[in-house]
């Protein structure tokens, strides 16, 4: 599971990139604070895959504060959507 999970959160960054490197504009504001969100979970389930306990932590610490971070923007972007 974790290797669909990874594979995702790259895919969607890819897509990102690429429509944006050529120019293309999906008119959904969705796709980067969804990449941005994906890319958070998968920085939390990486940080689980450490043999350093310490460091693993530490790396967990930042995932899980992205993850919040992404999280939040995402529904503030849905919220405002949903007001307009």
């Amino acid at each position: 599971m974790d290797e669909d999970v990874f594979r995702c959160g790259n895919d969607l960054r890819f897509i990102e990139w690429w429509l944006h490197h050529h120019g293309r504009d999906t008119g959904d504001p969705y796709l980067s604070e969804l990449a941005a969100l994906t890319q958070a979970v998968v920085e939390v389930l990486a940080s689980t895959q450490f043999s350093n306990q310490k460091l693993g932590r530490e790396f967990r610490v930042e995932a899980v504060a992205a993850l919040r971070s992404a999280a939040g923007q995402f529904a503030s972007a849905n919220a405002a959507t949903a007001d307009a």
